[in-house]
């Protein structure tokens, strides 16, 4: 089960930084072997997100008007 942090909290109180820190870190330790950004402000940009991130991992068959495919291949390929 891959591991999932969720920032939340009130605009400008530092949550961006904290998350790229974090990263950065995690880079250094090559703690993981792949981080994702999600942006999850709403339903649409969360979609958004998954589509793009199924692009990048070169989802076989990638049709940007898949949502609801990309949105599976993504959680799939990231549940392994």
């Amino acid at each position: 089960m891959p591991t999932v942090f969720v920032l939340l909290g009130m605009g400008k109180c530092g949550k961006s930084q904290l998350a790229l820190d974090y990263c950065q870190q995690s880079e250094n330790d090559k703690s993981y072997t792949a981080i994702f950004w999600i942006d999850a402000m709403s339903p649409t940009t969360i979609e958004q997100s998954l589509t793009a991130l199924a692009r990048d991992l070169s989802k076989p068959g990638f049709d940007i008007a898949d949502i609801e495919g990309n949105v599976r291949y993504v959680v799939t390929i990231i549940s392994i």
